[in-house]
């Protein structure tokens, strides 16, 4: 019988999961909600919807009766904040299932404090560290070390809690920041942790998770930084990349033995019920590979980079994210398509930083069907004009047989949209070859 998903979330990660989901034959609805202009473009197809539905994605128990009127038989939450709350603990106890760890499991990315002693009580590698909740304990730590070091806000800070600090001066500024100004809020400013900056090469390594089943993802890079050269302040993420350059056999297998399966039996010995993304950013170090932190959902935008690649003769995502959900994930293989996969992201101007207003869009029905567009902060008017607000607008995704041709593609595409404040890095990809 065919099935009816809600994915929760607004950005290029739910847009992209919606789209892929509607693929499926076995899906007769995707509901993105609250979606975005991109989302709602596709409601037309009557196989992608966002209602009218006023509420935030973290009033669980109002959510959950929305599913079951709509005759929901899986949810996706993309972002980590709804997980956290325990939404997916409330909707397993009605009986639907659910594609991401309860609020147990949810701490490994809602607490970095608890991720840090969880990697540390399994023996899991990863950076030197200190906890603190008290910032004058944390500026006498800092001034017995020496510098390079990481500050880190231990609760959810959408993504923007790291900061790395070459000086003394620029610890204490973060410190400051996130435990005295709060500038990511009382429940992220409580607690931080410092830890020692690892030098390396960072990759993204995800796998969807079911008890002790494991589905290892393509790898991925994601650029953070705002300006090109790894220059300027750290986002969300400026762009993509799959797989992740210089990934070989051998280092696949350090992370499996030293840092997934210890954390997966690590997940066991704690009686923790794990069913849906984990996503580890690592350091490959001179030591070998390091830890960095735990998401527990799917990364934007290296879900945009990665999801399209899935071989869906083999599996669908709806398939896939179901058997994770209910734990008959190794009935068949999962494959993944070859070559390269290059994402860049287009930005209102300020990003970071928040931008006033909206600005009409141009061009994006000029885009190749060879491309992917996902949205992300879009939206329609009631005319169905499409407009960039504020913060990550969109992600183009080219695939090539390397990443010198998925990179050439995906900036002819990039220059047909337009719009008022666009920016984005030119570097995504690039030297790669």
């Amino acid at each position: 019988m065919p099935k009816q998903v809600l994915v929760l979330g607004g950005g290029g990660r739910e847009h992209t999961i919606s789209e892929m989901l509607s693929l499926s034959s076995n899906v007769t609805r995707v509901i993105c909600y609250p979606g975005n202009g991109g989302t709602h473009d596709i409601v037309r197809n009557a196989r992608i919807a966002c209602p009218n539905f006023d509420t935030p994605i973290t009033d669980i128990n109002r959510l959950y009766d929305f599913a079951v009127a709509e005759g929901v038989n899986l949810l996706v939450p993309g972002p980590e904040l709804p997980l956290a709350l325990g939404i997916a603990d409330r909707f397993r106890a009605g009986g639907i299932p659910v594609f991401g760890p309860g609020a147990q499991g949810a701490q490994l990315e809602a607490s970095k404090a608890f991720a840090k002693k969880f990697m540390q009580r399994h023996n899991i590698p990863t950076a030197r560290f200190r906890i603190f909740d008290n910032p004058e304990a944390a500026k006498a730590y800092v001034r017995k070390r020496d510098c390079p070091l990481v500050i880190k806000a231990s609760g959810l800070a959408g993504g923007k809690g790291v900061v790395v600090c070459d000086t003394m001066e620029e610890c204490f500024a973060a410190i400051d920041d996130i435990m005295v100004k709060k500038i990511h809020g009382e429940e992220a400013g409580a607690e931080i942790v410092i830890e020692d900056r690892l030098e390396g090469t960072e990759l993204s390594f995800t796998i969807f998770l079911s008890d002790e089943t494991v589905v290892v993802l393509p790898t991925s890079r994601d650029y953070k930084r705002r300006f090109d050269n790894d220059e300027g302040p750290n986002t969300g993420g400026m762009g993509a990349v799959s797989p992740c350059p210089g990934m070989t056999n051998l280092l696949e297998r350090e992370i499996m033995e030293q840092i997934v399966v210890p954390t997966v039996e690590g997940l066991l010995a704690d009686s923790i019920d794990y069913r849906g993304v984990l996503y580890i950013g690592i350091m490959v170090t001179l030591q070998g590979p390091k830890v960095l932190e735990y998401n527990v959902r799917l990364g934007d935008p290296e879900t945009q980079a990665i999801l399209p690649l899935l071989d869906r003769s083999m599996y669908d995502l709806f398939e896939l994210f179901m058997d994770v959900a209910q734990g008959t994930v190794q009935r068949r293989p999962v494959k993944w398509g070859n070559g390269a996969a290059v994402g860049v992201n287009l930005v209102s101007r300020p990003y970071p930083a928040k931008s006033d207003g909206y600005a009409r869009v141009h061009g994006v029905g000029d885009v190749s069907p060879a491309a992917w567009i996902y949205h992300g902060a879009t939206v329609r008017d009631d005319t169905g004009e499409l407009y960039a607000g504020s913060g990550r607008n969109f992600t183009i995704v080219a695939q090539g047989e390397n990443f010198a041709q998925a990179r050439n593609f995906a900036y002819t595409q990039v220059d047909k949209i337009d719009y008022v404040g666009k920016s984005y890095r030119t570097d995504i990809g690039a030297g790669l070859d």
